[in-house]
């Protein structure tokens, strides 16, 4: 830096200099910092602060906004621009519009990786199974303790006191462990290898940086969760009536999601994954079936996406014929991607009778692998390349994951996870990660 300042200035100037300060680029840690105060004056400007409503900032969205918000060059105004942009301009429309439900609301704003979407959630509002709810308060609070899980709750919540208090302790468990070393002492050190200068021109500065952006996002995540647990213990406080189901199923899902990203940090699995879906020309299975069978798969896929809150990129679909298969290319990030994924890898069978004691089985072919440290160029065709590039280095696996059955009644086993159930419907719509957890 100072022989750039001697080559654009006189000596006899430089000499009139008392000091020369430097500043360094602000990172995306602390632009995330400065994200979350600037998203904190938001709330309290007028037509905002005056209502009823409880926010809670989705991770999506706190990503999508540095994403279109962080240069390098600009800095943090940017980053109020993207702000005005994609999340009050939308915002200040709903509410012109009223185009929101009255009273107290709990929002949720997220991103579908396009945009910045805000859903309204009552905390209030009575669930259509309310005598279920109340069949479920004379159970045993022990018999229930016994009963729960992080995956019974996000699936199908009762909305009871006792699953808040199974969330809490969970939650509590997982702040502890990212709070306790080695934690915060693998935070620093990669903090510390990136403020070199070194560090910027090695090959591993992409793992470091993504280490620690990760980390932080986990934190970001647990701060949420806390949030709305914080809340919802609020509610409670006075009143025994059951919690709203809607709430209860997303503070599972998130506190499920941080504790795979933490898991699978700790474990040193990558963060995010392609997906290809290819249906089979071997099982002698006619051409049409085999590719309706990977369409079907492919939209399980998009749909536990969406559920997840994950952000799906479809980098390549080509239909099938008599010579080709049907294929399916995407790219998919957000907590635990990869870790929670890779278990799909190998051969999803379906079982369909052929009228006898035959049974016909389609097979499709699922690969997962890794996204390469070293981001992609901007841009679908680079991601492409890089994708095809990381399935070449890998052979198809030829262990079964999943057979299906819809007929004579509907079956799904999981051979992976080790779990089997009648609700086919459900595995489709995206909901195979959560059965048996």
């Amino acid at each position: 830096m100072r022989k750039a300042v001697e080559e654009a200035f006189r000596k006899e100037f430089i000499n009139r200099i008392d000091r020369i300060v430097s500043f360094r680029t602000l990172g995306k840690s602390t632009m995330r910092d400065i994200l979350y105060k600037d998203l904190d004056l938001v709330l309290h400007r007028r037509g905002l602060r005056s209502r009823a409503w409880a926010v809670e900032w989705e991770d999506s969205a706190i990503d999508f906004l540095l994403d279109r918000g962080f240069d390098i060059n600009l800095g943090a105004r940017s980053l109020k621009r993207a702000i005005e942009r994609y999340l009050l301009t939308p915002l200040a429309l709903t509410i012109v519009n009223h185009q929101f439900p009255d009273g107290d609301q709990f929002l949720f704003v997220r991103s579908d990786g396009e945009k910045i979407v805000v859903e309204f959630i009552d905390p209030d509002a009575p669930d259509s199974d309310e005598e279920a709810t109340r069949a479920g308060a004379l159970v045993s609070a022990e018999e229930k303790m016994q009963q729960l899980s992080l995956g019974s709750i996000a699936l199908d919540p009762r909305g009871m006191h006792d699953e808040l208090e199974f969330l809490r302790l969970h939650y509590q468990r997982l702040e502890s462990e990212v709070k306790a070393d080695p934690w915060p002492s693998k935070k620093e050190s990669y903090l510390a290898q990136m403020s070199t200068a070194e560090s910027w021109g090695s090959s591993e500065r992409f793992a470091v940086l993504g280490a620690a952006e990760y980390m932080d996002r986990i934190e970001a995540g647990l701060d949420t969760a806390g949030s709305l647990i914080r809340r919802l213990s609020a509610l409670t406080r006075d009143s025994e009536k059951p919690l709203s189901k809607g709430l209860m199923r997303r503070l599972a899902q998130q506190v499920y999601l941080l504790r795979e990203a933490y898991t699978g940090l700790e474990e040193g699995h990558p963060q995010d994954a392609f997906v290809l879906v290819r249906s089979g020309r071997d099982s002698g299975a006619d051409c049409d079936s085999t590719d309706d069978f990977a369409v079907k798969l492919g939209k399980m896929y998009q749909h536990w996406a969406t559920k997840r809150k994950m952000v799906l990129r479809i980098l390549r679909e080509e239909a099938g014929d008599s010579r080709r298969p049907y294929t399916l290319l995407m790219a998919v990030s957000g907590y635990a991607s990869f870790s929670i994924l890779e278990d799909e890898a190998g051969l999803h069978v379906l079982e369909v009778p052929d009228g006898g004691r035959q049974v016909q089985r389609v097979r499709v072919h699922v690969g997962v692998v890794a996204q390469p440290e070293r981001p992609a160029a901007p841009g679908s065709r680079d991601l492409v390349r890089q994708a095809l590039r990381e399935f070449d280095k890998q052979r198809d696996r030829t262990t079964v994951v999943r057979n299906y059955r819809d007929r004579p009644s509907p079956l799904v086993r999981d051979a992976v996870r080790n779990w089997r159930t009648g609700r086919l419907t459900q595995v489709l719509e995206g909901d195979f990660d959560l059965l048996g957890r």
